[in-house]
């Protein structure tokens, strides 16, 4: 028989919370308005209660986490919580023999400065809360419990929360997520900046905005002026230099912000391409497989066919490229937002994923070793390895990181179309063999196409070449195409195009034999051809849906390898010789003041900090990245590549922090007043007017944001 007398004393103690001996076993159980029957072990021998919980747990549909289950060392004390997202609390008694209702619970949410946080609910039984910011807090939770013996004891516990957002491998989303992240980059994609920001307030804008700013960077029109000047389209603020990450990351955040300014949850996901090259590798036909595989379904960025080479099916089918708006001081010969040496007609999202028909095989290159096929290899498991553990210092990883373990995604994926027959009959030479005359023939036409990649951009940058300022909407497309008449000569092209290593780099090796009688039909062949590049070769890459989760693969990488291999030469400055910050750093043609590259440069794009957006630079940007002193809104889900570790090409997960301020010097820059006062913002921002940063991600069509 249950003591009913001591049952009473119980409820009047805890207020229905009671505890029953039945058959020698323990189990404590709520009166009402639900029953929790928790089964304990034996009582302590003493009878005393030491009041201790064990960690307070964070689940939502990804998993669970309790304090320090995190391989950032800022984050080793704290939990990592996501916002926008239901999380589960749960915590019991850690005493042998003591169990506890845990609906009792009492809980409070902080921030770190003491404010009030969200509400921890009960529903349907458990402990609920939903994180509406980015930021820290402080969890607390008490509970009384007591044993069989009638022992009494209330525990309270306290944990560091750390919300951010998490970043996923795009393979891992669950399916919501996945359509949710898709559904949003959708509306960017379709509603207008004005529009978007009456249905969703002021921090949104459109993918065409982000689009027509990378375009105006990396194509390089000069500030203020309406028209290119040859001799400074060499420099792209963007790309090709030492800003090449920094800048990328601030593009991300920013896109990262507009899209969860319609759906709060998301982020933008990594797509962690050396997987893909893993895949391929292991069929028959690898490049068949690699456009085969699952990210070019119609769930994730569909697939490129037809007449236009362009997504006919699922949620991207048809996707339109804008006409760029009135005043527009970058855009193609047609009016689109793209490159202005990219002259297709087409109105469609473009990917050719091969060269006017050729393609470079299936390769697999090395940092390591000379005469790699490496810039012209899909990125693979042993390309992040080199990148990551033969690399010391930060000049060599952003220099080396700008091209084979990225480049290759983006030219791979775009390709070049519209390329005609390619004929050039006076390639024909003197062979005695016909067929040993059109295996030459081919194998140089071949090389041309292949060549894609690089000469028609190459060519303008250069000045060699020039563009239709227009080509009307009825202009056939193979009357618009590069111009080399004016102010190219025939002289000129010659010295910089078809000699040296200039023109090794541009058209192949075979160019150092070709007749010099045969230079102005080459030169023909290549000015009458309307080269046209997928989006994904061009300055309008970024209106591609597969754009956006490449550049956090190379991020994660970086964040990866400053826990586990930290630089020895952490500076942006060459470890030994000259520091070159971009690519036309040097005198001669094309040389520029590389704007964009250096550390002390104002990254293009506001970012969150401390909650609200604001414009940083080069340098201080990577150092907000710093693992020990992390101060980004975001981190990756984790650091594992298990199909490279079945390779052979290991990545050990993260055993601990570094020691602290390894690399605390090279975050140590310029600060803005003793920097020239055109360098402390970027188009479209004016410090001396004293005005708040824009949204992260506004800008005003066909200007900087």
């Amino acid at each position: 028989m249950v003591d009913q007398d001591r049952v009473a004393r119980w409820r009047g103690l805890l207020g229905g919370f009671v505890p029953l001996s039945i058959l020698g076993v323990c189990l404590i159980g709520y009166n009402a308005p639900s029953v929790f029957l928790s089964l304990a072990a034996a009582p302590p021998a003493d009878g005393a209660l030491r009041g201790v919980l064990t960690p307070i747990v964070f689940t939502n549909e990804y998993g669970s986490r309790t304090a320090g289950d995190s391989w950032y060392p800022s984050f080793a004390d704290s939990v990592l919580v996501e916002p926008h997202r239901l999380t589960t609390l749960s915590t019991a008694a850690a005493d042998d023999g003591a169990s506890a209702d845990l609906s009792r619970a009492t809980w409070s949410v902080s921030t770190e400065r003491g404010a009030p946080g969200p509400a921890v609910e009960l529903v349907d039984g458990a402990w609920t809360v939903i994180f509406d910011a980015v930021g820290r807090y402080v969890v607390d939770v008490a509970l009384p419990y007591g044993d069989c013996d009638a022992n009494l004891a209330e525990a309270a516990a306290s944990v560091a929360v750390a919300c951010v957002y998490v970043r996923r491998s795009l393979r891992k989303l669950n399916p919501a997520d996945r359509e949710l992240y898709f559904d949003a980059f959708k509306t960017l994609m379709a509603v207008p900046t004005a529009r978007g920001r009456r249905l969703y307030g002021g921090g949104y804008a459109s993918l065409d905005d982000f689009v027509a700013v990378h375009l105006e960077l990396a194509g390089d029109r000069p500030r203020g002026t309406q028209i290119f000047n040859p001799s400074d389209r060499g420099n792209d603020a963007l790309h090709d230099g030492m800003g090449f990450v920094a800048s990328h990351n601030a593009l991300t955040l920013a896109f990262e912000a507009a899209l969860q300014v319609v759906a709060p949850a998301a982020s933008v996901p990594y797509w962690d391409y050396t997987e893909d090259h893993h895949l391929a590798n292991e069929a028959e036909d690898r490049l068949a497989t690699l456009w085969s595989l699952d990210v070019w379904g119609d769930d994730f960025f569909g697939t490129a066919s037809g007449k236009y080479r362009t997504v006919e099916t699922g949620r991207f089918a048809y996707a339109p490229i804008a006409k760029a708006a009135a005043g527009a001081r970058v855009k193609s010969p047609y009016g689109y937002l793209r490159s202005p040496w990219n002259v297709n007609k087409d109105p469609f999202l473009l990917r050719a994923h091969s060269f006017c028909g050729a393609s470079y095989g299936w390769l697999e290159g090395s940092l390591t070793t000379e005469a790699s096929p490496i810039d012209t290899a899909w990125p693979s498991c042993k390309v992040h390895h080199e990148l990551t553990f033969a690399v010391d210092s930060l000049y060599e990883w952003v220099w080396a990181a700008a091209y084979a373990p990225h480049g290759p995604v983006h030219f791979m994926i775009g390709g070049y179309t519209h390329c005609g027959d390619m004929a050039m009959a006076a390639l024909h030479g003197n062979s005695s063999s016909d067929d040993l005359e059109a295996s030459n023939v081919a194998k140089i036409l071949g090389s041309v196409k292949q060549r894609t990649v690089a000469f028609p951009k190459t060519m303008w940058r250069y000045g060699l070449v020039e563009y239709p300022q227009a080509c009307s909407d009825d202009t056939p497309q193979a009357l618009c195409h590069m111009i080399c008449d004016d102010p190219v000569s025939l002289g000129s092209f010659r010295k910089f195009a078809l000699t040296g290593d200039m023109g090794e780099n541009l058209f192949g090796a075979w160019v150092a034999r070709l007749p010099v009688d045969l230079w102005g039909q080459f030169l023909e062949l290549i000015c009458t051809t309307p080269f046209t590049p997928g989006e994904q070769m061009g300055a309008n890459s970024p209106v591609d849906p597969s754009f956006w989760p490449i550049h956090p693969t190379l991020d994660r990488l970086l964040q990866y390898k400053r826990i586990v291999k930290p630089f020895s030469s952490p500076g942006w400055e060459a470890p030994d010789g000259p520091t070159k910050y971009c690519i036309t750093d040097y005198d001669g043609i094309g040389a520029s003041d590389c704007k964009g590259h250096h550390p002390w440069d104002v990254a293009p794009w506001a970012v969150a900090v401390d909650g609200d957006p604001a414009f940083v630079t080069n340098g201080e940007l990577h150092a907000m990245g710093d693992p020990r002193a992390y101060a980004l809104p975001y981190v990756y889900d984790d650091f594992t590549w298990p199909h490279c570790d079945a390779e052979g090409h290991v990545f050990p997960p993260p055993s601990g922090a570094p020691t602290p301020g390894a690399d605390a010097a090279a975050h140590k820059h310029a600060a803005p007043e003793e920097r020239d006062p055109d360098d402390r913002g970027p188009p479209g921002h004016d410090d001396d007017h004293g005005e708040k940063p824009q949204e992260m991600g506004s800008s005003r069509p066909g200007e900087a944001g």
